[in-house]
This record gives C-alpha cells, sequence and structure tokens, in this order.
C-alpha cells in the first residue's frame, strides 16, 4: 500500500506539472517545490494529503518493476541496460533508487547514470522516509511527464513487485531470493533454473527486457 501511495504521489506531481506548463498563467513549478511534493509524503505533510486525494484517473498507468539484488552486484548497470532498452523500443520510463544510505555522492552517481540511460525523471528515496529529485526539470520537459509508461526501481527487494535478484559473481542463497522474483541475474551464469526460477546471465539483455515488458505489474495492481 505504501508503496501504491508513493507512486501515485509521483502520478500526482506529474498531472501538476503538466497542467502548470499548459496554463498561459502558471509559471514553471520551483525545484523547491517539487522536491517538497515527493519528499514531505513520508512525513504526512497536509500538502501532500491534498494532492492525494486528487483525481487520478485520467493518468495512464504505470508499470512497475525492481531490480534487487546486495552491493556490489551489478543493479545500476543492469537499471541502464534496461532503460536504454526500452527506450530504444519507443517507451517512456522513469526510475525510482531505494537505498538505506544517505544520499551521499554514491547515490547521486548512481542516479546520474539513470539519466543517462534515458530515464526521464529519477527519484532517490532513503528507505521509506525521504524522497529527493536528482534533476531540475525545464519547462519544456514537464509537458511530457504525465505519462509514462514503466517505473523501474533499483532496490526494494521486499517489496512484493515483480523483480530481477541480482546475485553478481556470489553464490546464490535460497533463502535470500526475494518474493516476487522473475529471474536471477549473474554475471557468469549458465542457462538453468535455481529453485525453479530462471538464472540469466547479466549480458543477456534482450530476453531480461523482455521478461520486464512481460510481467511488470500495473500501478492499479499493487498490494
Amino acid at each position: 500500500m505504501e508503496l501504491t501511495m508513493y507512486i501515485y504521489a509521483v502520478h500526482c506531481y506529474l498531472l501538476i506539472a503538466n497542467q502548470s506548463v499548459n496554463s498561459p498563467t502558471s509559471k514553471k513549478p520551483r525545484p523547491r517545490f517539487k522536491a517538497r511534493l515527493l519528499s514531505s509524503f513520508f512525513s504526512d505533510h497536509p500538502t501532500t494529503r491534498n494532492f492525494l486525494m486528487c483525481n487520478c484517473d485520467n493518468i495512464q498507468s504505470m508499470r512497475v518493476f525492481a531490480i534487487s539484488g546486495y552491493s556490489g552486484t551489478g543493479k545500476t548497470s543492469l537499471v541502464e541496460a534496461i532503460v536504454s532498452s526500452l527506450v530504444e523500443r519507443g517507451h517512456s520510463v522513469v526510475t525510482m533508487k531505494s537505498s538505506h544510505h544517505e544520499a551521499g555522492p554514491d547515490q547521486g552517481k548512481d542516479t546520474l547514470r539513470h539519466l543517462q540511460a534515458g530515464a526521464s525523471l529519477t527519484v532517490f528515496i532513503r528507505s521509506t522516509e525521504e524522497v529527493k529529485l536528482k534533476e531540475r526539470i525545464s519547462t519544456a520537459d514537464l509537458a511530457k511527464l504525465s505519462e509514462h509508461e514503466f517505473l523501474i526501481i533499483e532496490g526494494m527487494k521486499s517489496a512484493n513487485i515483480p523483480k530481477f535478484w541480482c546475485v553478481g559473481d556470489t553464490k546464490v542463497a535460497p533463502d535470500e531470493i526475494p518474493i516476487n522474483t522473475h529471474a536471477i541475474v549473474s554475471w557468469s551464469a549458465n542457462p538453468g533454473r535455481f529453485n525453479n526460477i530462471p538464472v540469466i546471465a547479466s549480458e543477456q539483455i534482450e530476453q531480461l527486457v523482455k521478461i520486464v515488458r512481460s510481467k511488470a505489474l500495473d500501478v492499479s495492481e499493487i498490494d
């Protein structure tokens, strides 16, 4: 439920931003306002609660897929490759990076890599408490953000959403595979299955993207 409400908060922001751009009397939303809109959601700020009450029925629902795994297992590189491939296919993509660490230089580098891969917007979230926009979007960009097809999340291994479990070059531990894992991604995988889950090499991007496109979950279906 918390993830669903967070995504709808993002939806509401995009709708409001789009309306602001299309209105001849409105000015570009200030970056500080945009950051507050997203970050205040987790502090139960009344401003955000009001936005969440808006009618979001006319917003195209995004489909969500996560890339999870421990640090150093290639999550960011896989997000880059998947985002790039989806964009090449004509899909619109936004990304989110979830981490238990503070939003320091390393986290900034990762979200920048999301943008360089082709994401229209990327958001960093520390646990489920703080959200910060990592890009100041120009007025010209805002008009394009009211509809997105995919939200690719780096992290959130505990969330019940479709995901890949990245293991790098480590041995797969059966009790560590998270819920709703559709493939185990390894740096040196031979084709096969583990606990009835396909094991796929990280360079097999076409195969992985095919899974993302077929298994990504509509926002409205998230528990």
